[in-house]
């Protein structure tokens, strides 16, 4: 479930968040290997996110 969860929350929020990348380094492969790197690290502590009582803050 964890994973899948994971998953999902990587498919929904993925591109608005390189679009919003590519305006910092004005690179678009550079904003897609910064958001790549985010969500390689939200997915290792995912189980630590979900366990937040709100993960958002």
């Amino acid at each position: 479930m964890t994973l899948l969860a994971s998953s999902a929350f990587h498919a929904f929020h993925q591109q608005p968040r390189v679009e919003y990348a590519h305006i910092q380094p004005g690179n678009k492969d550079t904003a897609d290997d910064l958001v790549d790197a985010a969500f390689d690290y939200l997915a290792v502590t995912w189980p630590q996110v979900t366990a937040l009582e709100n993960p958002g803050l």
